[in-house]
């Protein structure tokens, strides 16, 4: 009883073959999908973001130029006025083009086609850290920093912001007179990384299933007939004269060419059986005859001779003692 839990227990874990290598497969699929869909993610953030730097650099740069020509600290007074016409009406929240101005006149303006973007927001600070001019509904704060610029990345809500803030030093002087804060939202980055994620997860969830599947069929493939021959080990094993042999696997591999030995040895088994059964047959005919002559004799010795001392000792010595030759 002990003996057959035994063997249910081995078969059992013999049996989870195929969930082992299968889990495997699985693992390292995985594993590869994540990284390759980490470095690719990487990879496309970091061209977008790169993207959405240098739209907000050109924005801050030409604001840093204009505002560069006041020789004193920025104050409403001398912001506005630096601006182009063109750039005021946009910041005041009107249309990027007037019915006034001339078709060269208004894209000849750098500052219209970056702050109609809807994606940024400007305001510009002076030295006491007040709001001297801003565009839009949400103001960008302020936050003293170190150096000239600096770029921060503000994550909320799983979307991610492009704060950067910039030093104006006037051109005249060389003396610092505020400071811009642009603010880009990053929309289009946004969904595009968020798209990018989404499709990545279905496509990986896709490809695992599909190839843990596929290798589900090529584990089964392998393990099969390594169970068959399992099967006729056992049988052979629990009895030396079977005849059970492993079927043709039709097919030209190693797992062919094992049960092709297998067979061939287990019929050598079978003939070096047969010859041993041959052998005792024709020794135990061989000894039949003399040991019924010896047996005939101990009858005669146990009837007759076994009291007379003479009898018994010329019936033992010849048998005992061989002649020196």
């Amino acid at each position: 009883m002990i003996k057959n839990k035994r063997d249910r227990a081995k078969e059992t874990k013999h049996s989870s073959l195929v969930v082992r290598w299968v889990s495997i497969v699985a693992l390292t699929i995985t594993v590869s999908f994540v990284l390759f869909s980490v470095v690719v993610y990487q990879i496309v953030s970091k061209q977008s973001m790169n993207q959405q730097e240098e739209t907000s650099n050109n924005v801050v740069v030409t604001l840093e130029r204009t505002l560069s020509s006041i020789p004193d600290e920025l104050e409403i007074s001398n912001v506005i006025p630096s601006l182009s016409p063109s750039t005021r009406r946009i910041l005041n929240g009107g249309p990027a083009i007037s019915s006034k101005d001339t078709r060269n006149n208004a894209f000849s303006d750098n500052l219209i086609s970056l702050i109609s973007n809807p994606d940024i927001n400007v305001a510009v600070y002076n030295r006491h850290n007040e709001v001297v001019f801003a565009n839009g509904d949400t103001t960008p704060k302020f936050s003293p920093f170190k150096g000239n610029r600096r770029v921060v990345q503000v994550k909320r809500n799983n979307k991610t912001t492009l704060v950067t803030y910039q030093k104006v030093y006037s051109a005249v002087n060389n003396k610092l007179t505020g400071y811009v804060v642009v603010s880009n939202k990053m929309t289009y980055y946004n969904h595009l990384m968020s798209n990018l994620l989404h499709w990545m997860l279905i496509i990986s969830l896709i490809a695992i299933i599909f190839f843990v599947a596929i290798s589900y069929v090529l584990v089964v493939n392998v393990v099969r007939p390594i169970k068959t021959m399992s099967k006729v080990a056992k049988e052979v094993n629990a009895d030396p004269n079977s005849e059970a042999r492993i079927k043709p696997l039709n097919r030209d591999d190693e797992l062919a060419e094992l049960a092709s030995s297998i067979n061939q040895m287990l019929d050598r088994m079978q003939s070096y059986i047969e010859q041993q059964k041959q052998f005792v047959g024709d020794v135990s005919h061989e000894l039949r005859t003399p040991v019924a002559v010896i047996e005939g004799h101990l009858n005669m010795l146990e009837r007759w001779g076994k009291d007379d001392p003479q009898i018994l000792d010329e019936s033992i010595k010849p048998h005992c003692k061989k002649p020196i030759e």
